[in-house]
This record gives C-alpha cells, structure tokens and sequence, in this order.
C-alpha cells in the first residue's frame, strides 16, 4: 500500500482587497489538488482560509470578493467607511455560500487569529455553529472606528482585527506563509526588485517591505477601483503560488 501523502499547514495574513492575491494562491492550491491539513488567517486572510477549507471554488470566490467590492466603491473611503458593516456583509455573502459540512471541514483546521481588548493575541480553532464561525471571521476583520460602531463578538467575547496582534499565525514549524505584501519571512507572496534597499515595518509580527509597489498595495488593500486591477492581483497571487510550489 502507498503512504498516504501528508497535508500542508498554511497561513494567510490579512490584506483587505488584497486578499483577492491570496484567491489566486487559492485557485493554484485547487486546480493542482494540493493537500492541506490546516490553514490560518487573519482578517481577508481567514475568509480565504475558511472558504478554502469548505472547497469553495476560487473563481467564485473572486465572484463573492468582486461583490463587495463593488459595494465598496460607492464610498469614498471604501471597505475604511464607517458604513461599511464588516459583520452584515458576512452574514448577506458569506454566510448563504458556506456547505451543510462547513464544521466538520473546519473544526480543529481552521485557526482565526483575533485581538483582545487588552492586545492579547487569541486564536480560535473551534466553532460550535454556521453563526459561531461567522462572528469569529466578522471579529478577525474589524477595524476599529473603520468597519463600522458595533464591535462583533464571539463567544460572547468582543474582539478586534487579528492583524493587530499577528498577521500570519503560526500553526507549526512547517507553516507556509501566504503574504499580498512584499517582505521578509514569507514563502508567498510578491517580489519587488531591490527589496532589501527599503525600509520595512513590522504589521502584527509580519514584515512588509516600503517599496514603492508595497505602498501602492498598501493603498489598494482598501479600495480596488476596478475589475481588471482585481483580475491583475489574483493572477499574481497564482503565478507566484506556482512559482513556489514548482521550485520546492
């Protein structure tokens, strides 16, 4: 009998409309079977990795992100407007798309990483219910004063944006690192030329790199003003998927 090949553990950090690059990362994953064992995110980072987890194809995913895009766009401000509801937008686009068997796929698979009032990091692996696993997501993506005035809970727990305390969770020594921005420490994501000329800082333990293309990236990670730029972010996510997965 053969061995059964051994699933990989990933992680996906937050990037708002950026986490259209991890969709393209997504779709390499899918299109070429690859095995994962369990996946962590933050922020855009964690709907990836939970619709990832529930074989949710990731062209449609492009779809469901191009949809509150669009609804994005009709604020100045973008997914940073104060109208934007984090949490009823999950619940009116995510919620509906997710499997009848989304908690047996996800259970102790899928690791949230989410922000204590008092900057304590905590990430969650456990959902008891459909809206359980949607308030921890509505959690890990709130930004304070940005998603909207009412902070999500979970668990009858208030939280905050993951990213505030880490970015990329760390699941084992074998996590592969999934990035929209350039930096160090990461097995995908973008690589700007001259990298290490620039400046970098630290975004909730992970390093993204001041290069001009991060800054403009930085820029678009709230407010994606068309369809081709989206296309452009998700074929990026993909080629550089393919580039890591093929040259291991």
């Amino acid at each position: 009998m053969g061995s059964v090949k051994k699933g990989i553990h990933l992680s996906f950090a937050g990037a708002g409309f950026l986490g259209v690059y991890q969709i393209g990362v997504a779709r390499y994953l899918q299109e070429n079977s690859v095995v994962i064992d369990k996946v962590g995110g933050c922020s855009s980072g964690s709907l990836v990795s939970c619709m990832l987890l529930d074989q949710y194809p990731a062209q449609q995913m492009r779809v469901k992100f191009g949809e509150i895009s669009t609804l994005a766009r009709k604020s100045k401000l973008g997914a940073f407007s104060p109208q934007f509801n984090v949490e009823n937008f999950l619940k009116r686009y995510l919620l509906p798309a997710l499997s009848d068997h989304v908690l047996e796929r996800v259970n102790n698979r899928l690791y949230i990483s989410l922000t204590k009032f008092n900057r304590r990091n905590v990430v969650v692996s456990q959902f008891n219910t459909k809206s359980d696993l949607i308030d921890a997501l509505a959690c890990s993506c709130f930004i304070p004063a940005y998603s909207g005035y009412s902070i999500p809970k979970f668990n009858g727990t208030r939280y905050l944006d993951g990213g505030i305390t880490n970015n990329l969770p760390k699941i084992s020594e074998e996590t592969i690192f999934v990035s929209s921005f350039s930096g160090r420490g990461k097995h995908i994501s973008p690589q700007d030329v001259k990298i290490l000329k620039y400046p970098s800082f630290n975004l909730g333990g992970e390093n993204v790199s001041l290069s001009p293309e991060n800054i403009k990236r930085l820029m678009h990670a709230g407010f994606i003003t068309t369809d081709s730029m989206y296309d452009q972010y998700e074929h990026q996510g993909y080629k550089d998927a393919a580039h890591f997965f093929t040259s291991r």
